[in-house]
């Protein structure tokens, strides 16, 4: 069975078309990021986000979504209903190294 790399990406933005956040889903299994800028912290965006991306990995078939979480969002994604794995470390695009944790949630 071959792996589907195609990402599915939503943005979130404001009234003014000012972009609050991202989020991307890399099928068959892969929850890519969620990302939400510092000004729109704590006001339910990378929640939205998530919400519109768990209901699209459901559409598409999606059985599990996985994730290499940062330390900082360890808890929001527990929150989620995501499990922790193991710890490790994942690479960038700018080719650093980050300590994250590895996470998964069955939908």
């Amino acid at each position: 069975m071959g792996t589907d790399k195609s990402i599915i990406s939503f943005v979130a933005v404001d009234d003014l078309g000012k972009v609050l956040g991202f989020g991307e889903l890399v099928p068959p299994v892969t929850l890519g990021a969620i990302y939400v800028a510092a000004s729109a912290g704590r006001r339910g965006v990378a929640s939205a986000l998530f919400e519109k991306l768990e209901v699209k990995a459901r559409e598409l078939g999606m059985k599990v979504l996985r994730m290499d979480s940062s330390l900082t969002a360890v808890p929001f994604y527990i929150r989620h209903g995501f499990r922790e794995l193991e710890r490790g470390t994942h690479r960038l695009a700018d080719g650093l190294m980050m300590n994250c944790v590895v996470m998964e949630k069955t939908l």
